[in-house]
């Protein structure tokens, strides 16, 4: 004759409970996984490429009226719409650089030089380039 025992419990409790409350914490932390893997797919670079995609550029080089490239020219950034303004000094080669600038507002450039300055030139909210390149003619004082 076969006997039957009653099921014993072990110390940790029921052990049914115990297997469903282990399959939810299992299914949690892969959903989680998911999720974060998920985050970051197509973003290889995360922050840093984001930024970079909302950013522009402006350089170029500043000339005098016989085209020589002038050093200690000063080149004029002025965003229209906080009416902020950057400036930056021509090295010898007479370049200028202005990086990392938002996209959304309008922006003027010139330089000036001893007395003369250049045209300005405008860079609207509307254009979609990021990289701009003015080579800026500084008129002899009149």
């Amino acid at each position: 004759m076969i006997q039957l025992r009653p099921r014993q419990r072990t110390p940790q409790g029921n052990p049914g409970r115990n297997r469903r409350v282990f399959i939810s914490r299992v299914a949690g932390a892969l959903a989680m996984a998911f999720l974060m893997a998920g985050a970051g797919a197509g973003r290889p670079l995360g922050l840093a490429q984001e930024i970079a995609g909302r950013t522009r550029v402006v350089q170029g080089i500043v000339y005098d009226a016989a085209e020589k490239p002038l050093a200690n020219a000063v080149v004029y950034l002025r965003n229209q719409k906080t009416m902020d303004v950057e400036t930056y000094i021509t090295g010898k080669d007479g370049r200028y650089r202005f990086g990392e600038l938002g996209s959304d507002n309008d922006m003027q450039v010139w330089a000036a030089f001893q007395g003369g300055k250049s045209k300005t030139r405008t860079i609207s909210s509307f254009d979609s380039k990021q990289q701009f390149i003015f080579d800026l003619k500084v008129a002899s004082p009149k």
